[in-house]
């Protein structure tokens, strides 16, 4: 099952989080306000949005953070145990334009791209506790680890640079515009979304690069791999394009497109085979 945010007016022509079907209809399911991103529960069918203040969120054990990168903040929301976020109870101030969140090795990671550094801190009884940082020039915005490196796309420098276990920078790949998002397949080959140019990059994991293809719309915001289908989320031309990747050579052999107006980020979901199951839920706990 493949979800869609999509930017509502006046950011865009959006309805809010929907389900894209392989048909390539599409069905509102929340007439949520322009979320940015979405994402899934570990254990319970429901998905998360954000709200128009915030462009990042993930849950993080029994709580969900969220990112304000216009506020330079970071909230920390309860959840109870049907999965209900309450109101933030610890807001961490101190970034710049905080842009990504994600929880690794008992820390929780978040991307300042304007102060250049990914923060190190640590959610103990509700409240994050900052830890450090590591140094990323150039403006990081996503980043994910693959095997033993960490893959942060460089937004202001127009990159991608590849850091080891203990965030030492091992490669770089330049000649972006601006790149938005990365993602893995299998353990030989990396994409990364660029907008302008509208394509999606493909490199090794040492950031060499194999071939760039056009994305399939205008301003590739988000794409995201799932198992070998390739799903990239559009926000100008308002569509989500899916490509079938070949396990050799890492090349997409283009499927289908879906009109999606606004398209934000996409969401493979895994475990929730109906609708009916599931929960869209906004950080102010207004649920759908």
């Amino acid at each position: 099952m493949l979800l869609a945010g999509c930017y509502t007016p006046p950011r865009g022509e959006g309805a809010g989080v929907v389900r894209v079907l392989p048909d390539r209809r599409v069905r509102l399911l929340a007439g949520l306000p322009s979320p940015s991103f979405l994402a899934q529960h570990p254990r319970l069918p429901i998905v998360y949005a954000t709200d128009p203040d915030s462009c990042h969120l993930a849950v993080v054990g029994d709580h969900l953070v969220t990112a304000q990168y216009s506020a330079g903040t970071v909230r920390v929301h309860p959840l109870a145990a049907d999965g209900t976020p309450g109101p933030p109870w610890h807001v961490l101030d101190g970034f710049v334009h905080p842009h990504m969140i994600c929880a690794y090795a008992g820390e929780v990671l978040i991307s300042d791209l304007g102060r250049d550094v990914i923060r190190r801190t640590r959610l103990e009884d509700g409240k994050l506790t900052p830890l450090g940082e590591y140094a990323v020039p150039g403006g990081p915005r996503h980043f994910r680890r693959l095997g033993d490196t960490w893959f942060i796309t460089c937004e202001r420098d127009g990159a991608v640079a590849a850091f080891d276990t203990d965030w030492r920078p091992i490669a770089r790949h330049a000649g972006l515009t601006q790149p938005s998002e990365v993602a893995g397949y299998g353990s030989r080959y990396v994409y990364v979304a660029d907008r302008g140019p509208d394509v999606v990059a493909v490199l090794t994991l040492d950031l060499r690069l194999v071939a760039e293809f056009p994305s399939g719309g205008a301003w590739p915001r988000h794409l995201a791999v799932d198992g070998s289908l390739l799903y990239v989320a559009h926000q100008h031309s308002g569509d989500v394009t899916t490509f079938r990747l070949d396990p050799e050579t890492g090349l997409p052999r283009r499927l289908r497109s879906a009109s999606v107006p606004g398209a934000s980020c996409v969401l493979p979901l895994s475990r929730v085979r109906r609708t009916t199951q599931l929960r869209i839920v906004a950080p102010d706990s207004t649920a759908y």
